[in-house]
């Protein structure tokens, strides 16, 4: 467990500092870098920095409801001690529903910086904490303790291994007469149900969704930090508020300001980024402001920020890594009316200090930003990369789940791809037909028809990484062979996507860079 303490901070001080920690070779430290408040919100920065010689996974958030994830907010036993907590490995008192924890990967000897915000007086937000009588008695927080489950190294590469061996003893039981889970693989599920799990994560490389374990699945280590000597108002009630950004109903004109360009904003993820031109990456970092004049664009914010229910107030949101920051100020002709912040597609802070969380996701600045003409074509592309993101998981898993369906306990290899003349018909029949896995099939950009993908014949499972495995073709089904059935006519401007046998997804603008390309 790595504990860092941080002593004597004013509540109304802001503060630069480090903390001082029990050990200097401790694979995770936490530095204090901001404590602010004011009679509307308590608002905390740090950074977590990973001096080990080993990633971490770094839990982001908790939550039953996925793809939503936050901090676990209560007032502790002892009555001063506010608890912000972050971890999977805790008991859970009673039964609800199942509750899921998202981890994020922090590289070696890189840092994280996250901020925390508080709407005053903090009101409790839990998760696997027991529920609490509600009270509105106003207490004071004397100290803040966080707490922060992380893993040290590859933490998917680890379950997929435990997948993996459970897979090959399919007759062992993991669920009793009950359906409840007796053993890790229970809560884990199938590699099917996994791999389901972690498809709206923007990018696994970066990311991944765990179940809880009811504690078994082991070694989550602990990041712990407390600032002491504040004094801060709580109250043991939920914080369902009716809220809206006053005088945004009479706004005329809007400008959107990118935190710190909307190339962050729009596609903040590696992989995301790794299917832009470098014309395409400056050209996003240079945006800094959108102007809105249309009526229809300023309706579509109204009626979302601006409706007066669906609010919860911010208890312990966190921000941090690569979530997204938009601040929006809005004019009645030249005049300035208001202005506020959008952090994560999910909460408001306004410039009046107030913070709230929507319950249904802010969407509404990120779908105008990508309607923009020249934006939209650069949203496909990168959804047709996350496409064959997607297809390559579900590849990599075919022999087991194929095994797995027929109970196939024979000791062949984990990994093996369909036969390329059927490959579309085959993965369906293994991973059932649903909306969601057929829509992976399509290329966004391409119009209509059933697949937009076909499979390099020369490519399988034990083929070198660089080989193409998949590449963008023109409508079909089952569409196998080699360079000859590329399209660059999918997309504006011209190009197509190929996936490598590693994973890597690529964009080819050139015959000269489609033929200097792996096939064989």
């Amino acid at each position: 467990m790595a504990i860092c303490i941080l002593n004597g901070l004013a509540m109304d001080a802001e503060v630069h500092g480090r903390t001082e920690c029990e050990s200097p070779s401790l694979p995770l430290t936490f530095v204090l870098t901001k404590l602010d408040v004011t009679d509307k919100v308590l608002e905390v920065s740090y950074q977590i920095r990973n001096d080990s010689d080993r990633e971490a996974w770094l839990c982001q958030g908790l939550g039953s409801n996925v793809p939503r994830f936050s901090s676990e907010v209560a007032m502790s036993e002892d009555g001063e001690t506010l608890l912000v907590r972050r971890r999977l490995d805790v008991p859970i008192a009673g039964f609800g529903e199942q509750v899921f924890g998202r981890f994020v990967r922090i590289p070696r000897g890189v840092s994280r910086e996250e901020t925390v915000f508080f709407a005053l007086p903090v009101r409790p937000h839990r998760i696997i904490l027991s529920a609490r009588r509600r009270d509105e008695t106003i207490k004071y927080v004397k100290q803040l303790r966080i707490e922060i489950g992380y893993y040290s190294g590859d933490l998917p590469a680890t379950i997929a291994h435990m997948l993996e061996d459970a897979a090959r003893a399919p007759e062992r039981e993991h669920v009793d007469d009950m359906g409840y889970p007796t053993d890790t693989i229970g809560w884990f599920g199938d590699p099917l149900y996994f791999n389901r799990l972690n498809e709206i994560v923007p990018d696994r490389n970066e990311q991944v969704v765990v179940p809880w374990t009811d504690q078994m699945f082991e070694g989550e280590q602990l990041l712990q930090a407390s600032i002491e000597h504040l004094h801060v108002p709580y109250v043991e009630d939920v914080g369902f508020v009716d809220f809206a950004v006053e005088g945004l109903k009479d706004c005329t004109r809007a400008e959107i300001h990118y935190r710190p360009s909307m190339l962050e904003y729009l596609f903040p993820h590696p992989i995301q980024q790794s299917v832009l031109t470098s014309a395409d990456r400056q050209h996003l970092q240079m945006q800094k402001v959108l102007l809105l004049e249309d009526r229809i664009s300023i309706g579509a914010l109204i009626d979302e920020v601006g409706k007066a229910n669906g609010w919860i107030t911010c208890s312990g949101c966190a921000f941090g890594g690569r979530s997204t920051l938009a601040h929006v100020v809005c004019y009645q002709g030249h005049e300035r009316i208001t202005s506020f912040s959008i952090y994560g597609d999910m909460a408001v802070v306004t410039d009046e200090g107030h913070c709230y969380q929507s319950l249904p996701t802010l969407s509404s600045v990120r779908a105008i930003t990508s309607a923009v003409d020249w934006v939209e074509p650069i949203r496909l592309r990168v959804e047709c990369a996350a496409n064959l993101s997607k297809l390559w998981y579900r590849l990599r898993l075919y022999r087991q789940i194929g095994r797995l369906a027929i109970e196939d306990t024979s000791p062949r290899e984990q990994v093996a791809y369909p036969s390329s003349e059927r490959w579309c018909d085959a993965m369906l029949c293994v991973f059932q037909i649903a909306e969601h896995t057929v829509k992976a099939y399509q290329c966004p950009g391409a119009g209509e028809g059933r697949c937009h993908y076909a499979m390099n014949s020369n490519c399988g499972a034990d083929s070198p990484r660089e080989m193409v495995l998949l590449f963008e073709t023109k409508a079909g089904w089952n569409q196998h062979g080699g360079p000859e059935l590329f399209t660059f006519d999918n997309h504006d401007a011209q190009g197509g996507c190929v996936l490598l046998n590693d994973g890597t997804v690529k964009f080819i603008r050139t015959e000269q860079e489609l033929h200097t390309l792996h096939w064989k």
